[in-house]
């Protein structure tokens, strides 16, 4: 063949191969492209025990199809309901998917829309989300396996905190509510990690974090806790809890160093274990104080440290008491007192009960 024609016909193939590799080259970069974390199948427990199933679909920027079913939808009067939407990556941050949906109840017929947001979890494979105060974890599982490590509270209302010891690197949620378990008095979030003042042990603790309501604004004080309401957990890998809050009353005799009162917690029918700290004493601190009783608000406690500690005034001593569901509740006390200002023709009492009537 004359090689006028091959040389021609050899440089045309040529571009022809260059052009087709970089046409895989690209297609191949693009097909690369990882899947968003959102995509695939998602399960839940609710708090009330009920199965929740997530399907989000869609490319991996986004936009996504958003299905939510769930057997049991208090706004469906406890029926089941289906919920759907679209969904798209938050500017600001790739691990946050904002939805707007829309709820249909299947037996009632009832509906309405609202918004959410998603967060991704990476160290835990999980999302969650928030709705009136409520936080869902959700898992590509049924079940978690193995199961997350219990999620026992702490709550001292006394000097409205919250705290858990749990294991590291695990983001947590607490909320408060009041006795009707719907109106959201504060929540908080909070990274479990070592405390410096639990000697290493890792734990949440609400004071080092901020407080919101249920708008989502920041709140100057925590959230005023009082008996009967309740405290709900959740952390990232699963574990949910909630307590209820009883009624603890105490009084403190300075002339014998001494604390007695009462708990009522009528959902409780066995004894609950009673702890007595020294909270305000000076160091070294003496030793914690310890008894049993029937949670009757009838049956006292009494807890002494005559010859260790003499109380002052305005010194605090801590009452809690270890419920068999493993939840923890205190309250703070100070002995009453009196100031006097006989040049200003005025008197102050201090740490006396809210509403009490007190005659002079």
């Amino acid at each position: 063949m004359d090689t006028k024609i091959i040389k021609p016909l050899v440089h045309h193939i040529v571009n022809i191969l260059v052009i087709l590799a970089m046409a895989f080259s690209l297609s191949t970069v693009v097909h690369a492209a990882p899947p968003s974390p959102f995509i695939g199948t998602w399960f839940s427990t609710d708090i009330d025990g009920s199965e929740v199933r997530l399907v989000i679909a869609g490319h991996a920027a986004g936009p996504f199809h958003i299905t939510w079913t769930e057997t049991y939808i208090s706004f469906c009067d406890g029926r089941a309901g289906i919920i759907r939407g679209k969904g798209w990556l938050n500017e600001e941050d790739a691990n946050l998917l904002e939805a707007d949906l829309h709820l249909q109840c299947f037996t009632t017929g009832a509906s309405f829309d609202f918004h959410t947001v998603w967060r991704y979890h990476m160290t835990t494979n999980a999302l969650s989300n928030a709705w009136n105060g409520y936080i869902t974890i959700w898992s590509r599982l049924r079940k978690p396996a193995p199961p997350p490590p219990n999620l026992n509270l702490r709550v001292n209302y006394g000097d409205n905190w919250v705290e858990s010891f749990y294991e590291a690197g695990h983001t947590a949620w607490i909320t408060v509510f009041g006795s009707d378990q719907l109106t959201v008095k504060a929540w908080a979030e909070l990274i479990t990690e070592p405390k410096e003042y639990w000697n290493g042990e890792p734990g949440f603790q609400s004071m080092d974090s901020s407080w919101y309501d249920g708008d989502g604004n920041l709140l100057e004080y925590p959230p005023d806790i009082q008996p009967y309401d309740w405290v709900y957990g959740w952390v990232d890998n699963g574990a949910t809890a909630r307590v209820q809050i009883g009624d603890i009353t105490g009084v403190v005799d300075l002339p014998t160093d001494s604390i007695e009162g009462t708990i009522y917690t009528p959902w409780f029918s066995s004894e609950v274990n009673v702890e007595c700290f020294p909270w305000g004493a000076p160091e070294p601190q003496p030793e914690m104080k310890y008894d049993a009783v029937q949670p009757d608000g009838a049956d006292p406690y009494n807890c002494s440290w005559a010859g260790e500690w003499d109380i002052g005034f305005g010194q605090t001593v801590g009452v809690g008491y270890l419920g068999p569901d493993g939840h923890w509740v205190a309250n703070s006390f100070r002995n009453t007192y009196f100031t006097a200002f006989p040049e200003n023709e005025y008197i102050e009492g201090f740490f006396w009960p809210l509403g009490a009537n007190v005659h002079l």
